[in-house]
């Protein structure tokens, strides 16, 4: 199963507990799933087309 997530007005920060970067949301925060845009069909076409270089 693959998923577009759209995240609009979030941080991106890193983690020096978890050693990795990590999404903090607020009240202001909004996630969209499998956005209907053709942004988000060309990004999943892309990394589709990507996925067998790291294989």
């Amino acid at each position: 199963m693959e998923t577009v997530v759209f995240a609009a007005d979030v941080r991106i920060s890193f983690n020096d507990f978890r050693s990795t970067m990590v999404a903090n949301t607020d009240s202001k925060t909004i996630i969209t799933t499998s956005p209907d845009t053709y942004e988000a069909l060309s990004l999943q076409e892309f990394t589709r087309s990507q996925s067998s270089m790291f294989c």
